[in-house]
């Protein structure tokens, strides 16, 4: 009779695993069926998080990990090793009009150093970090809002991460509509104030320069150059300088509705010192405490 029992048990039991069998399988197999979550999730899922950090109710601080993996996944686009693909092929020179050669003597010569160009445009007409990536074998984060010349941008295979989201002019991530600019490198956010009669509208996820550099895990940066026709002041008021270390700031204020002179109130008050008005357009370069210091011990050599 135990015998009988038993048998009985280990029947019941061995039923018990294969049903538990069968159904794990049945379940893995709907769920690799559909990639692991459905796409339509997966967009309802990313819709959803985009219209909780863009909502102002939220108040989504600019280092909230959830907006940082939001930004890292769908707006940072890593380096390849493709060969350049310059418009102006095998020219080695510098294209800045005067920014870079202006800080360059003060800047580290060695492939560590890292910048941050803003307003990239197509990352070789103008550009203020080629000669610094090309040359001395920085990497950088490019950050261009435009759609169409973003495109341009990929195509180059400049080595750095890239971004097509906008520079948001608050502490928190915004949805703006930009208004293109015949003349402009990006839909800059005040640059409607010039062209906002014509149709050729967008809206442009906008972000904090200093979530950007948390989702590419960088907040060290030997070289910032803001061209936004316009936002630049307000792009600067951002940034918490107490918590990156950006050495040297390149920025254009021409187009700026406040003028230069806050800017550099700004600069000063975090701690940064005027070294050159740059140019035509008279772009304003501005150094921290460690690079005034190695300025001031080369000019008494």
């Amino acid at each position: 009779m135990f015998q009988l029992n038993r048998n009985l048990i280990n029947k019941y039991n061995g039923t018990i695993h294969i049903f538990l069998l069968i159904l794990v399988l049945v379940i893995l197999f709907l769920y690799l069926g559909n990639g692991g979550e459905d796409g339509e999730s997966k967009s309802r899922s990313t819709s959803s998080l985009k219209e909780w950090i863009n909502d102002e109710s939220s108040q989504v601080e600019q280092d909230d990990e959830r907006l940082v993996q939001f930004v890292r996944k769908n707006h940072i686009f890593q380096a390849n090793k493709l060969p350049y693909r310059f418009d102006n092929g095998d020219d080695t020179g510098n294209p800045s009009a005067g920014q870079l050669q202006s800080i360059l003597p003060l800047l580290r010569k060695d492939p560590g150093g890292f910048y941050v160009e803003a307003g990239a445009n197509d990352g070789e007409w103008g550009a203020n970090t080629l000669y610094l990536e090309r040359h001395l074998g920085w990497n950088g984060l490019l950050v261009e809002a435009s759609p169409a010349t973003f495109e341009k941008l990929i195509r180059k295979n400049r080595k750095a991460f890239h971004s097509n989201a906008a520079l948001s002019t608050k502490p928190r991530p915004m949805i703006a509509t930009f208004y293109e600019n015949p003349t402009a490198s990006i839909w800059g956010g005040l640059t409607y104030r010039f062209y906002h009669k014509n149709d050729h509208a967008v809206k442009v996820q906008c972000v904090p320069l200093y979530t950007l550099l948390l989702a590419i895990n960088r907040t060290t940066v030997d070289f910032l150059s803001l061209d936004l026709e316009g936002s630049e002041l307000d792009v600067l008021r951002t940034i918490p300088f107490d918590k990156v270390n950006i050495k040297s700031v390149a920025v254009e204020v021409i187009n700026g509705k406040e003028g230069p002179e806050p800017v550099k109130e700004l600069m000063s008050k975090n701690g940064y010192h005027l070294h050159e008005t740059v140019g035509d357009l008279g772009d304003l370069i501005f150094i921290n405490e460690e690079l005034f210091q190695l300025k001031n011990k080369k000019g008494s050599q």
